[in-house]
């Protein structure tokens, strides 16, 4: 079988079996298709692979000068490639899966980044624009601290998803998951300033796409990136702040407020096998109560007339 079509069925195990996003199927595939072009002069056929073959990929990508974290995905790719051959071919059912012993590689741990109210604050004062490209970047960060959402989240955002009345969103997160993230009064009056001031100027009613640039399209996922950073230098802050940065922020300011921890797991989306019951156990009512008690700028939004962008 050509190596181009063992990808191309990768790629489609990738999203549909595992439920991986775009980005990831991208970064797994791309990393198979190294090794595999690594692998000639080694085993002609992928059924010859033995474990140590994959201390010397590693050796090899090392030498490369490829960073630890690069190489932790490199290997990543490589064990699920052959979880893949295993199940799609039946390879590999007799004996253990070559790549699955001796190099878990756990990469090296550090505190999140995030920053003080204060600093958030300054960043999302420095958005206070008039024109509708500056009043779509105020309610954009105002709607990522809010709800402390991932980039690919907010960028991914429809019309449809939003319910203001109940000051809540539906997002749709890794693996096609979705949940629902909830947002508090200042957010809510951005996006409103937004919704009747903004995006009108810039799209019209046919987009479905919330975010939008000045020809109408869906704003794209680096152009939200680069506002976060442009208007974190705007403020002044130091080096370093990206899009993760008020994620991060989002999370440690819940905590310091005293939610507690399953809430804020809910409210990012974050899941595992260890941690699944956990989140079952968490209601709706209790994870908006947490929200509106600990969240800096959560107040409740004022009543007001839906304006139908």
């Amino acid at each position: 079988m050509a190596e181009t079509t063992i990808i191309d069925r990768y790629r489609f195990y990738l999203a549909n079996a595992r439920g991986l996003t775009a980005n990831t199927v991208q970064a797994y595939a791309g990393d198979v298709r190294r090794f595999l072009e690594w692998l000639d002069g080694e085993p002609d056929d992928l059924d010859d692979m033995h474990p140590l073959l994959l201390g010397r990929w590693v050796a090899h990508l090392t030498r490369a000068g490829k960073r630890r974290r690069t190489v932790i995905r490199h290997v990543a790719s490589v064990r699920s490639f052959y979880q893949f051959l295993t199940h799609s071919d039946g390879r590999f059912r007799s004996s253990p899966v070559p790549v699955a012993g001796r190099y878990p590689m756990k990469s090296e741990t550090s505190e999140p980044h995030h920053r003080g109210t204060a600093e958030v604050n300054r960043l999302l004062a420095a958005a206070d624009g008039d024109t509708p490209n500056g009043i779509r970047d105020r309610a954009a960060l105002e709607m990522l601290y809010a709800t402390g959402i991932r980039l690919s989240e907010l960028h991914a955002m429809d019309l449809g998803d939003l319910d203001r009345l109940d000051c809540t969103i539906v997002v749709r997160g890794k693996g096609n998951r979705q949940r629902e993230v909830l947002y508090g009064g200042p957010a809510s009056d951005q996006l409103h300033r937004y919704l009747l001031h903004g995006r009108p100027a810039l799209c019209g009613h046919e987009q479905p796409a919330l975010w939008v640039n000045r020809n109408g399209g869906r704003l794209s996922k680096q152009a939200l990136g680069n506002l976060v950073r442009r208007y974190a230098d705007k403020a002044e802050l130091r080096s370093g702040v990206h899009p993760h940065t008020l994620r991060h922020s989002f999370a440690t300011h819940l905590l310091e407020g005293g939610a507690d921890l399953r809430v804020i797991q809910e409210l990012l989306g974050h899941r595992s096998v260890a941690t699944t019951q956990v989140y079952a156990d968490v209601t709706k009512p209790e994870a908006r109560a947490a929200y509106l008690r600990h969240h800096p700028l959560a107040r409740p939004a004022e009543p007001r007339l839906i304006i139908r962008a």
